[in-house]
């Protein structure tokens, strides 16, 4: 009971200082959005009317506590390049998102896990140096490039999926193993340190010696004692997706959450910039509560603690 009261404290006091300093942010962007709003043509009476139905005639304080009240009450404001409510955009384009993080992430807990098990089981052998240099590229490779190059051979030369857009599952493949490499990559390197550190701990050597199978000895005794500093990887990993699907989505034309918020700060949009970031912060900091309750789960010091 203690740790979900501090999660839950957590989780307010991070969401207002996020609400904070997106909110600061965005009204530093240059550019009057009731300009915008009103075209460039407009009379100086329709840009003050604008701007007075906007509320952006008002100190920025007392924008500030009437963005966060209709925050709470789950209205995020009225978009100023569509007319479209945030709300109603975002329910929209989630969906595009979430397949995307929750994708990439399975593809990199599957890969990473196995490429670590592997790694640690043949350890200092060729298998193992292969897999950690296999790891390194990974990590080491910037997801735009890898999205422009998987495109170039496998969309436009191969023509093995499509290059853009959605609609069908082929058209989330592509985006998916881009997202998903390179966090599989570190989940492997960390399972591949966690799992070599806990074969070497007493009581798997204790079970060795009496005879139990080496399988069975990963499988049973070692692989979920090292699942501590993954799942907590897993857990960075999916906020870290969530906002890298940016340059994915730009990318391959997928109308997620990330791209509508490139086309709202180039739009000078600020109530869907700062609605898309308050809902995919409030994501990222969900998914790390999580994380640290399941990690309690997991280990009871950090239960203690």
């Amino acid at each position: 009971m203690h740790l979900l009261l501090q999660s839950f404290l957590r989780l307010v006091s991070v969401l207002f200082g996020i609400s904070v300093l997106v909110f600061l942010i965005v009204h530093a962007i240059p550019g009057d959005p009731a300009v915008i709003a009103a075209g460039l043509e407009a009379s100086p009476e329709t840009v003050a009317r604008i701007r007075r139905d906007l509320g952006l005639d008002q100190p920025l304080p007392v924008q500030f506590v009437r963005f966060v009240t209709r925050a709470v009450t789950g209205d995020l404001g009225t978009s100023i390049r569509t007319g479209v409510p945030v709300v109603s955009e975002i329910r929209e384009r989630l969906p595009h998102t979430v397949i995307l993080t929750l994708g990439g992430i399975g593809l990199a807990i599957l890969l990473g896990l196995m490429a670590g098990m592997a790694a640690a089981i043949t350890r200092r052998r060729w298998v193992d140096r292969v897999v950690m240099a296999l790891t390194l590229v990974a990590v080491s490779t910037p997801s735009y490039w890898l999205a422009l190059m998987g495109m170039l051979v496998f969309a436009l030369q191969l023509a093995l999926v499509p290059s853009i857009g959605v609609g069908t599952p082929l058209h989330y493949l592509l985006p998916i193993v881009v997202l998903g490499l390179q966090s599989g990559g570190q989940v492997a390197r960390i399972s591949r340190a966690a799992l070599m550190e806990t074969l070497h701990k007493e009581y798997v050597r204790a079970a060795e010696a009496r005879g139990v199978g080496r399988w069975r000895v990963i499988g049973r005794h070692a692989l979920g004692n090292a699942l501590l500093p993954v799942v907590t990887l897993i857990g960075l990993r999916i906020g870290g997706l969530l906002a890298g699907t940016v340059l994915v989505e730009s990318v391959f034309a997928i109308p997620g959450v990330g791209r509508m918020m490139v086309d709202a700060v180039i739009a000078r949009d600020f109530p869907m910039v700062q609605g898309g970031v308050l809902v995919v912060a409030t994501l990222i900091v969900v998914v790390n509560v999580l994380t640290d309750l399941v990690g309690a789960g997991l280990d009871p010091r950090v239960r203690a603690a």
